[in-house]
């Protein structure tokens, strides 16, 4: 099936914010707590900062506990709130539909990371107010896998969602954060995680890839996204792209369940080395963190050898050369002593159809996706003073990437930039699908 790629929304005009000032203002609630309070023009929001401070000389520690953030806009009356509650969430919803305000929501896990901020920052260049939900989903984690251990920085998280937020108040358009969403387990599930019901989608796009070794973890992602689209009721849902095959997932599910909404996507955000952003970068030590990127160069050898020869290159031509590259990688490895190397496990590398999820054997018409995962192995001899990541490199850490083939000379995301730019594209094709969601008109 051919989709025509989105036109993206334009951005809404917004006044400009002119200038900044920062100003302090101790309150004397309590001996061991003071108020920060920064003043800007066209914003203003409260922290509450708990100092603690041991009987010993130690440092003081500053310590950000952020309850409710307005930032109130001058003129306007538009607050960013912190809240829990499904009504709460619901009751700000219709104060922006009573205000014709197009909504988006950015679901997160939390941990937020650059690529995160990127996705909530282009959410809001296309919807007046965006929404983020930060929810550590219970269901969408196996028996054996990191639930407990998953990073939770909800203040940290606050921290940088509102450095954003300044950040978008100054952009002569677009929209802004209005809604953080943090809700429980006994919100998100009333009736129990054992007494639950649940979205199943079809095996074909979530036994396969990722849900042959997490069987049941795509039932809780659309499980949970469902709660979360009819809490929210958006116009727009926004994911990254590094997660593609849930991408696809969350796409059909919108079809199928005849949802109001559009599903869009960004680029993966990458470090400098080419390691997709991810919060569970935080398990990686020195060590494990200078080898995780090999899947990257894997998967853009493997691409490479499209780009040489569009129309020739065959899957098996595309995944030898990227297990080459991992091999290599291993074997180096290998040859290091216990304390200096780096062990791991290429889980799969695979060339999809990007709506269907059909290994193939080429490129088509629709374009393809190339993916693949690898396991980093606990470190075999820790050594003094080395730099560990979370859990001290102890356990087992699985990362997943892919890369987008696409059928015509040029790259996707520069269609898109266009398109940012007011420019209409006129190829179709289940890639840009994907990438865009269902075409909607400025």
């Amino acid at each position: 099936m051919v989709i025509s790629r989105s036109v993206l929304m334009p951005r809404l005009p917004r006044s400009r914010i002119l200038s900044s000032t920062i100003a302090r203002q101790p309150a004397p609630i309590a001996e061991n707590l003071t108020f920060k309070r920064w003043v800007e023009e066209r914003a203003l929001e409260r922290f509450r900062v708990v100092h603690f401070q041991s009987q010993s000389k130690r440092p003081l520690v500053r310590k950000h506990v952020v309850k409710d953030i307005d930032i109130i806009r001058k003129g306007s009356g538009r607050m960013y709130k912190v809240v829990s509650d499904v009504e709460d969430v619901r009751r700000l919803r219709q104060e922006a539909a009573s205000k014709d305000k197009e909504v988006a929501l950015v679901p997160t896990m939390g941990a937020l990371h650059q690529g995160h901020l990127d996705l909530i920052r282009t959410a809001a260049q296309y919807s007046d107010e965006v929404f983020v939900s930060i929810y550590v989903n219970p269901t969408q984690f196996g028996p054996n896998e990191d639930l407990a251990s998953y990073p939770r920085r909800l203040e940290k998280d606050l921290v940088k969602l509102h450095e954003l937020q300044l950040e978008l108040l100054h952009q002569e358009a677009g929209g802004t954060i209005a809604c953080v969403f943090t809700p429980t387990t006994e919100t998100m599930y009333p009736a129990g995680l054992e007494n639950t019901s649940h979205v199943i989608m079809d095996p074909k796009i979530t036994q396969v890839l990722e849900g042959k070794a997490r069987p049941t973890f795509f039932q809780g992602v659309a499980t949970v996204v469902m709660k979360l689209l009819n809490i929210v009721q958006p116009d727009r849902a926004w994911f990254g792209q590094k997660d593609i095959q849930q991408l696809v997932v969350l796409q059909r599910m919108v079809q199928e369940f005849h949802l109001n909404l559009k599903v869009h996507s960004i680029k993966t955000q990458r470090l400098p080395s080419g390691l997709a952003m991810s919060s569970r970068n935080s398990y990686l030590g020195e060590r494990r963190y200078d080898v995780a990127p090999t899947l990257f160069r894997a998967l853009r050898a493997a691409r490479n050898v499209y780009l040489d020869n569009r129309t020739g290159s065959t899957r098996s031509e595309m995944l030898a050369r990227a297990l080459q590259i991992a091999k290599l990688m291993q074997d180096e490895q290998r040859a290091l002593p216990p304390r200096k190397r780096v062990r791991f496990e290429l889980e799969y590398l695979s060339l999809t159809d990007p709506v269907t999820l059909k290994e193939v054997d080429k490129v088509g018409e629709n374009g393809a996706i190339l993916s693949g995962a690898m396991v980093m192995l606990p470190l075999e001899d820790i050594q003094p003073g080395e730099e560990l990541g979370k859990d001290r490199d102890a356990n087992r850490v699985r990362l997943i990437d892919n890369l987008l083939l696409s059928s015509s000379d040029r790259d996707p995301y520069e269609e898109e930039e266009e398109a940012s730019l007011g420019k209409r594209s006129l190829e179709r094709s289940a890639l840009h699908h994907l990438i865009n969601g269902p075409t909607c008109e400025a």
